[in-house]
């Protein structure tokens, strides 16, 4: 473990971001902070999983190429996922108005650690 502690021990995220270096941060991150992590790049592959793994929250940025994670989120509620998001992005979104859409939070891109590891235990807690 490391020095981040296990803030997150056990808990199953998906993480969903279409740039490989931000996904390969999210994962490091998150392990570190004790989740165990999964990483995908498209919306198509997150709801197969979403199909297959009960996780415990998703990681998703807003804007993923030949989709987005609000068509995601539909679709994972539609499908009766409860799993709570979490929507980050470079962009500038209104954070009110996603919180509508359904995500649990929004958090603007660069992302420090630690808030990152909050608005997820917050989300879980609010659940």
């Amino acid at each position: 473990m490391g020095p981040a502690g296990a803030i997150l021990g056990g808990l199953q995220l998906l993480v969903v971001e279409d740039d490989h270096d931000a996904r390969e941060i999210f994962r490091s991150v998150l392990t570190e902070y004790g989740a165990r992590v999964t990483v995908t790049s498209s919306a198509r592959e997150s709801l197969r999983l979403l199909r297959e793994v009960q996780f415990d929250a998703v990681v998703a940025d807003i804007l993923l190429g030949s989709s987005d994670a609000v068509a995601l989120l539909t679709q994972a509620r539609g499908e009766q996922n409860q799993a709570p998001f979490i929507a980050v992005s470079a962009a500038d979104f209104e954070g009110k108005r996603l919180e509508a859409l359904g995500f649990a939070a929004y958090l603007r891109k660069p992302i420090e650690n630690r808030h990152l590891a909050d608005a997820i235990l917050a989300a879980l807690l609010a659940r």
